[in-house]
């Protein structure tokens, strides 16, 4: 699962590290995948206090999640 508040100093490169850790790990008979919790997430609509998510936001992790399983 990616770092959904992306506004925050250094959130972007740990997700591409986030990324790069599942591709190493991955393998056939043990999947690795990313939920893409951060896409479409944004702090004006999707937080309460422009760090945690309010209704909206856990609905589009949960979201993310689902998709990736």
């Amino acid at each position: 699962m990616g770092v959904t508040p992306t506004w925050v100093t250094g959130a972007l490169e740990l997700n591409a590290l986030i990324h790069e850790i599942a591709a190493d790990l991955d393998s056939d008979t043990a999947r690795v995948l990313v939920a893409e919790t951060a896409d479409g997430y944004t702090r004006l609509t999707d937080t309460y206090d422009d760090s945690h998510p309010n209704a909206r936001g856990e609905a589009k992790v949960a979201r993310a999640v689902l998709d990736a399983l």
